[in-house]
């Protein structure tokens, strides 16, 4: 009997065996390196998507998912299209879009009848879509330093109520405290719910 030669061959048996369990465990981490890749890929796609709420004059109003490249257009055309009665030139349509925002088509009739509330398309960050396309955060009006036109961008607030408030604080040193404004003729608790999240002393 040849032991030498029983050596070699099983020492040759365990490398093949040893070379086979290698190749399985690269063909094991390939897959699992794969299907993470994958994972990973279908992350980043549902990440790199946005949901937008169109409303108003649509014909389909709803919430919708649209690529986070997209425009305020792009919505729209998603959302059906503009109804008949819808003023096209309200919002600029080139406007980008970003996650979570709403966009509000108004009708010509709302336009007409002095429809002056913010285009009604802001951000989950809190930010808004301006009627020129920009992103801008919407700042404050301070009842103590601002003027008569500032005054007059507040819901409700004309001219004769601007002036009101003017002459309220010249005449008593101004406001301590936002909730001081109602002791101006005219404001009430009414009112106030409508300007106080945009007012600041």
């Amino acid at each position: 009997m040849d032991l030498a030669a029983d050596t070699t061959a099983a020492e040759a048996e365990t490398m093949q065996e040893a070379a086979d369990n290698q190749n399985i465990m690269e063909s094991c981490a390939g897959e699992e390196t794969a299907s993470e890749e994958l994972r990973q890929d279908n992350e980043t796609e549902q990440e790199q998507m946005c949901f937008v709420y169109v409303c108003g004059a649509v014909s389909t109003p709803g919430v919708y998912e649209i690529d986070p490249k997209a425009r305020i257009v792009d919505a729209v055309v998603i959302a059906g299209g503009f109804t008949d009665d819808a003023d096209r030139d309200y919002l600029n349509l080139a406007g980008m879009i970003c996650d979570g925002m709403k966009i509000y088509v108004p009708t010509e009739q709302e336009v007409r009848e002095g429809y002056k509330e913010e285009p009604q398309v802001s951000g989950a960050a809190g930010m808004q879509l301006n009627s020129d396309g920009g992103n801008s955060t919407k700042p404050k009006v301070n009842i103590n330093t601002a003027d008569e036109t500032a005054l007059m961008t507040l819901k409700g607030v004309g001219e004769s109520r601007a002036k009101d408030i003017i002459g309220y604080r010249d005449a008593h040193g101004g406001f301590n405290r936002i909730e001081d404004i109602m002791q101006v003729p005219g404001i009430k608790d009414g009112m106030f719910e409508k300007i106080k999240d945009d007012i600041e002393v």
